[in-house]
């Protein structure tokens, strides 16, 4: 990739996250510092469910085809950290788990790539049928998390999520997850439906019952607010959007963190809800309200490219190329395939300025570091005629 190596190490290996690890990578290696320790009750309900890809990408960036393998025990020993040597052990049979640390398990082996391995371990065959497919009441949240990774534009997938949310035999959290996921599914493939509205007041109902702390209470309002944002996003009523992605906002800011992991729980809320808010600005136009969700994730999360990218987005609607450039050009510091998407819009942002020379040189960095993408070779062909 460029010679431009991931500076975070925590997808390879479990090793202690670095000075420019994004937050979804902390609560990644939290996660499985926890789980290793007999200590995975004590973790809260996160957000994030980051790409399995990454840990492939980190090892291509790092030059160490050996890193990509297909089950954790065969990874270099020289990239096992402690809790990646507890996570292979947990896996042989070394631990006997509860339920709770098999979903905690499953969680962590979809969040470093290892999909299939989470599907084995809860007993998700490879090409099974949902038709023969029931949602364990103790183990739910880890098969939906798995499910949705190998079944990702599945309808039947949809359906089972839609009916297992009213089912009381599961706990109202993971009612409320199965509500979410089937709103976000539908709002992702704008696909609208009178099932969302039947599903948003299940989820209210839902809401409603939970016996929790208050952190928990608000955590949980916030993902059903936000979800259920895409209902009036899909018919166009923006007003209603925007009063849902405020109600939102307002449940994390009402949240109140009392332990570090909590903390860490708020802030993997918090990220996704500015992103969201700042995506949504732009949709509608209303690129100042953007920026201001964007400044948002940079306090948050300065470390994560997500956040240089949403920035650097509305600074391009704006027509502001210079602090464009500065936005994506702060990637380059994290190296890694982000890398390259950042250095397209780079060169986009210098050709607009009239600088040819730095505007090849940056295409010419994005292709180093993915040859694959056709609209950079139209660039580079485009510039040396």
């Amino acid at each position: 990739m460029a010679d431009v190596p991931s500076t975070c190490p925590v997808y390879i290996g479990l090793a202690a996250p670095g000075s420019r690890s994004p937050n979804h990578a902390v609560v990644t290696r939290t996660i499985g510092r926890h789980l290793v320790e007999g200590d995975a009750a004590r973790l809260p309900w996160f957000n994030t469910s980051p790409p399995p890809v990454l840990r492939i990408l980190t090892a291509a960036s790092w030059g160490r085809a050996d890193a990509m393998v297909l089950r954790p025990d065969d990874l270099p020993s020289d990239l096992m950290s402690d809790s990646w040597r507890g996570l292979v052990t947990m896996l042989a049979g070394g631990h006997r788990r509860s339920d709770a640390e098999t979903s905690v398990l499953a969680d962590l082996l979809v969040r470093l790539g290892f999909v299939r391995s989470a599907a084995r371990l809860l007993g998700i065959a490879d090409g099974q049928p949902l038709s023969d497919f029931e949602f364990s009441s103790s183990t739910a949240r880890a098969e939906l998390g798995v499910l949705s990774r190998l079944l990702p534009r599945s309808v039947d997938l949809v359906a089972l999520a839609a009916a297992a949310s009213r089912h009381v035999r599961f706990a109202p959290r993971q009612r409320l997850a199965f509500v979410n996921f089937v709103m976000v599914r539908h709002g992702k493939a704008g696909a609208d439906s009178p099932l969302l509205d039947e599903l948003f007041a299940v989820g209210r109902e839902t809401l409603e019952v939970m016996s929790c702390n208050d952190f928990d209470y608000w955590m949980a309002r916030h993902t059903l607010y936000r979800a259920a944002a895409y209902i009036p996003f899909l018919r166009d009523e923006r007003e209603r959007t925007l009063e849902l992605l405020a109600q939102a906002r307002e449940a994390v800011l009402a949240a109140r963190p009392r332990t570090h992991l909590e903390r860490l729980s708020l802030e993997d809320h918090v990220f996704p809800m500015y992103e969201t808010l700042a995506r949504t600005n732009v949709v509608y136009g209303r690129l100042n309200q953007a920026l201001e969700a964007t400044d948002e994730l940079v306090a948050i999360s300065p470390w994560d490219y997500r956040t240089w990218f949403a920035k650097g987005q509305v600074l391009l609607r704006l027509g502001h190329f210079e602090d464009a450039i500065a936005a994506y050009q702060r990637v380059y510091a994290l190296g890694g395939h982000p890398v390259g998407q950042a250095a397209y819009y780079v060169g986009f942002a210098h050709e607009k300025l009239g600088r040819t020379a730095e505007s090849v040189e940056a295409y010419q960095l994005s292709h180093r570091v993915d040859p694959t993408v056709p609209a950079v070779r139209e660039k580079l062909k485009g510039t040396s005629g």
